[in-house]
């Protein structure tokens, strides 16, 4: 090919190269929680729950195994402590705030009556303490403290609580206080307490304090002698062993509620239940609903993280593809018995354009069950694609030519 020739090739080549347009994946997020098949209401329609609302959750699929009433407004009590917990995880996971913070009580934490841990104004204690007195003990104290020592005071944290249940899309709930004392418009619903549960369970840190049963902290602060022994309230985790979590509640308004969650195998479940007359009887609810899903359903490995799963076009790249692997594990709950019936779909964009950023989304795996979406999670690219020179992509194309690809 004469010189002039394969220059105007190259010229007319890269023209369409810059002015191709790559096709990326939009898919829509998935809701929250993903309802019921009518073969699952099926299976659940002779379960008989006695809580006012309750739900039955997969806490990797979000996929819903009962609901009773889960979107009822009702006064939550100290459950609302796991949103505290949860932001608490996330400022630690953002490098805010650290287990080993001294935290000081002030008045306002030292006036706040229920459950306590009796803390002293200018008292100073470990955050990770705090936290341990808030999973287990309730403190409600603790609970202001924490708040004062995130966001620097409590109508600050407040204002970060229902922002963060926004963005989760609890749209049945709305806090006042980051403790659960009955206040006008502090509710959420079973079915937001389970959205949040399921991020809740992502924290190992923050499962290891909801499930200790036993712990000692500072000094007894009545007698100065000995240490402060924290109890945990969730009576499931020595009736059921297997429960790691989460949080139980109760005032007059709430009656008793619990929100607890349990894994097994591959499987973990998140069980919430309201409005029960009795303390005993949550623990016995929230064990039928756990025991339910168990002996119904199983789950499933689908993809763990960084699997490949495809490979895709990269344009003006200085390699030509990029891989794409799983963002995150994903394993999916089905009934017992139809582990096989899961259809998986690869949904990646054919092509990009570098520069390509090391977990850039690229696309989406979709997992289905007799025709309704069960999971997803995201393809991401595994390593980084930097933009090629000019210079170098006309060797490149040159040697193309030459070699007659």
């Amino acid at each position: 090919m004469p010189f002039r020739a394969l220059t105007r090739w190259v010229a007319a080549f890269l023209a369409a190269l810059l002015l191709w347009p790559g096709t990326a994946v939009a898919a829509p997020e998935t809701p929250p929680l993903v309802q019921p098949t009518a073969a699952m209401a099926t299976v659940a329609a002779n379960l008989e729950v006695k809580a006012a609302s309750a739900v039955l959750v997969d806490a990797a699929s979000g996929q819903v195994l009962f609901d009773k009433d889960s979107h009822e407004r009702r006064a939550i009590a100290s459950m609302t402590k796991l949103m505290t917990l949860f932001l608490a995880f996330e400022a630690i996971e953002a490098g805010k705030v650290s287990l080993q913070d001294k935290v000081t009580a002030s008045m306002n934490a030292y006036r706040l009556g229920g459950a306590q841990i009796w803390l002293a104004p200018g008292e100073v204690m470990p955050f990770e303490d705090m936290l341990r007195a808030i999973a287990m003990q309730s403190a409600n104290d603790a609970s202001v403290a924490v708040a004062e020592h995130i966001a620097g005071s409590v109508e600050n944290f407040v204002a970060l609580m229902n922002q963060r249940a926004m963005e989760l899309g609890m749209v049945d709930t709305h806090y006042q206080n980051p403790h659960g004392l009955d206040e006008p418009d502090h509710y959420s619903s079973a079915y937001d307490m389970a959205i949040l549960g399921r991020q809740a369970v992502r924290y190992p840190k923050l499962l290891e304090f909801t499930k200790t049963w036993q712990y000692h902290i500072r000094p007894d602060p009545v007698t100065g002698k000995g240490k402060t022994w924290l109890v945990n309230t969730n009576r499931l985790l020595v009736s059921m062993p297997g429960v790691d979590g989460l949080k139980t509640g109760f005032t007059d308004q709430s009656q008793y509620c619990l929100t607890a969650t349990m894994k097994r195998d591959n499987l973990r479940l998140i069980a919430v239940v309201m409005g029960l007359p009795e303390g005993q009887k949550r623990f016995e609810e929230a064990g039928k609903l756990l025991n339910f899903g168990f002996a119904n359903y199983a789950g499933v490995p689908v993809v763990r993280a960084a699997d490949k799963v495809g490979l895709v076009e990269v344009q003006r790249g200085l390699t030509d593809t990029v891989e794409a692997v799983a963002e995150t594990d994903l394993s999916l709950t089905v009934p017992k018995g139809k582990e096989g019936a899961l259809k998986r779909e690869v949904q990646l964009s054919k092509r990009v354009v570098a520069p390509v950023l090391r977990g850039a989304r690229l696309g989406v795996l979709v997992v289905t069950r007799d025709g309704q979406e069960v999971g997803r999670v995201n393809l991401v690219a595994a390593t980084a694609v930097k933009r090629i020179s000019y210079f170098r992509l006309i060797g490149r194309l040159m040697g193309r030519v030459i070699r007659g690809d």
